[in-house]
């Protein structure tokens, strides 16, 4: 496969983010998709590839309801990213780029992104509960929102580390930083999701 290539975005680069996954069952083969609503739903007769694609494509429409312009879209299924991206083709006529390359015409920017699983962590949970419920739902629990919000390790993937001057505060971060082995203390430290970007969870 041809390789992914990531281009950080500056740490004050202001967008919406979309992350998207998708699972399935071999013994069931159902799919599910996730929306910043936070409602998980099922997919039936749908491959894991089938599931992380409809997560796209809905997300893209989910997006432009709210008339986002422009948008970064991170996945952790190279396979859609890299057949949305052109870069592979694909013989199966519903992951074929047709129904993406529709849609993406009405933003002013799409920027897609593969990210590892472990950056995802947030749209994987997601995509997981819906699989183990058997059936759709909404995530009310704010706790649980909460949660989301603190696993996601897309900013730290995909933003480039915030800048901040010498004060005793970040001085004290930064020596944390050293002392838990972070590679460097002059990398900055990476805004957080809250504030480097308003996120859509679509699965």
């Amino acid at each position: 496969m041809p390789p992914v290539s990531l281009e950080m975005l500056e740490a004050d680069y202001q967008c919406y983010v979309l992350s998207f996954d998708g699972a399935a069952k071999v013994s069931t083969r159902r799919g599910r998709w996730q929306v910043v609503k936070w409602e998980g739903h099922i997919l039936e007769g749908v491959t894991v590839n089938d599931a992380e694609y409809h997560g796209l494509i809905l997300g893209l429409k989910l997006a432009l309801k709210y008339d986002v312009e422009e948008l970064v879209v991170v996945g952790d299924s190279r396979i859609v990213v890299q057949q949305a991206q052109g870069l592979i083709s694909c013989n199966q006529p519903n992951l074929q780029r047709p129904e993406y390359e529709d849609l993406r015409k009405d933003f002013v920017s799409v920027k897609l992104i593969h990210v590892k699983r472990e950056f995802n962590q947030a749209a994987d949970y997601l995509t997981s509960k819906t699989l183990m419920l058997g059936e759709s739902w909404e995530l009310n629990d704010p706790d649980e929102i909460v949660h989301l919000r603190l696993v996601s390790r897309i900013p730290e993937k995909i933003m480039k580390p915030l800048e901040l001057p010498s004060t005793p505060a970040t001085d004290a971060i930064r020596m944390d930083q050293v002392r838990l082995g972070a590679d460097s203390p002059d990398v900055g430290i990476p805004e957080s999701l809250a504030i480097a970007a308003e996120v859509l969870m679509v699965l």
